[in-house]
């Protein structure tokens, strides 16, 4: 079952801010924690931001925003790849931020 969600966006990418408020707000209103970024933390105002390299590991699943931080992704997958419970599955489908009002 799904507990914590982690979230990366892109810096200053226009629609991240609003995308990862209604994240948020999704999320936690079914009961899932999610931890933000620090930089993206700071950007909607939320008190508690996380380190990009601590969220890999307190995280059942990652959401990156506004693409761009490709390289932050696969470090942080690499690390998160450390854990046994996490294994390499198909790829998973291509979300955009179009596909929600």
């Amino acid at each position: 079952m799904l507990k914590k969600v982690g979230v990366y966006a892109k810096k200053d990418h226009p629609d991240a801010e609003r995308i990862a408020i209604d994240i948020c707000r999704r999320f936690r209103r079914d009961g899932i924690e999610v931890l933000l970024e620090d930089s993206l933390a700071e950007q909607i105002g939320q008190i508690n931001g996380y380190s990009g390299e601590e969220i890999p590991r307190l995280v059942d699943l990652i959401i990156v925003l506004g693409g761009g931080r490709h390289a932050d992704f696969r470090r942080a997958a690499g690390r998160r790849a450390e854990y046994p419970d996490c294994r390499r599955q198909s790829r998973p489908p291509r979300v955009s931020h179009r596909d929600y009002p």
